[in-house]
């Protein structure tokens, strides 16, 4: 019996699933640009790599997200293009990896971009001077500005 664990975990060790998983895994929306977030686990090196894969509800098969096969530790994913369906649902899961380890993969919760995306509220601001005859409309929405102009 203790020959056949030394074997197993032998082999645990030989196929190299050494490195912690990623922790934390979460798709997080602003203004509906999606980005998944995540953390090394405890003790990983700082040479390790992460991929980022996503599913849908509908497809139900794991895809690569283009941009987001070798980030570092620190760096997210943006996955705003990779969601093509706003109604649909969403995971996604990371792995870290060296050249000679990968860890087991970590799965976020489903996520929906049309209701779970945060939003900034718009402000309209508008002005009108009789004495020049110009309208103007100024609005704001997070960092976005435009400014309409009008001399009736």
């Amino acid at each position: 019996m203790q020959h056949r664990i030394f074997v197993l975990l032998n082999l645990h060790f030989v196929a190299g699933i050494l490195l912690s998983p990623p922790s934390n895994v979460a798709i997080s929306s602003f203004n509906m640009e999606h980005t998944v977030k995540f953390l090394p686990g405890p003790g990983t090196p700082t040479e390790t790599h992460f991929t980022v894969q996503i599913i849908n509800y509908r497809k139900n098969s794991w895809r690569l997200v283009s941009g987001c096969s070798e980030l570092t530790a620190g760096q997210m994913c943006n996955v705003t293009r990779a969601f093509k369906d706003q109604y649909n649902q969403y995971k996604a899961r990371v792995q870290a990896f060296t050249a000679t380890q990968t860890s087991n993969w970590t799965v976020s919760r489903w996520f929906q971009p049309l209701s779970d995306s945060e939003t900034l509220p718009t402000h309209l601001h508008t002005k009108h001077r009789k004495d020049t005859r110009v309208n103007s409309l100024h609005v704001v929405h997070g960092n976005h500005h435009c400014s309409i102009f009008s001399d009736d």
